[in-house]
């Protein structure tokens, strides 16, 4: 039987300060995760030789390693977690870098914008693959 209480670890990876905030503000309302915060893809491989997540959640451009050579770094480690690829910059000389960060890897994708409406849901379908449990806390449910 699952334990309900089970944590879910979560790895950010933004650069960007503001937008870790928001990210973190908006899974408040999903029980039973801890989330790791990382500010770029070298910080990120860091992390990851003492963390063992659930889900990671990177933003594909970020200075230094970003978040497309940091799905490569993973490639090479032979990583078993999902990875969500975020951006809010899309459609640069036309090229749909969501879809090359899914080709990298990663299994879900969205723009920034969309996160608000997107992201918990995509969130609670990747961690119920797991095995466990993912509850909802109303109370603390963010409206815009």
């Amino acid at each position: 039987m699952a334990d309900s209480g089970a944590l879910h670890e979560i790895l950010l990876v933004d650069d960007d300060g503001a937008d870790r905030q928001k990210i973190r503000r908006i899974l408040t309302p999903i029980q039973g995760i801890n989330v790791t915060e990382a500010h770029s893809g070298d910080h990120a491989m860091q992390i990851l030789q003492s963390l063992n997540p659930a889900l990671v959640i990177t933003d594909i451009f970020m200075p230094n390693v970003d978040g497309l050579e940091f799905l490569t770094q993973l490639a090479t480690t032979g990583w078993t977690f999902p990875v969500i690829a975020i951006t809010g910059l899309n459609d640069s000389h036309h090229i749909d870098f969501l879809k090359v960060a899914q080709s990298f890897g990663a299994v879900h994708s969205m723009n920034k914008d969309e996160l608000e409406e997107k992201l918990i849901p995509v969130v609670r379908e990747i961690l119920s693959q797991s095995g466990e449990e993912v509850k909802d806390d109303i109370k603390n449910r963010p409206f815009p």
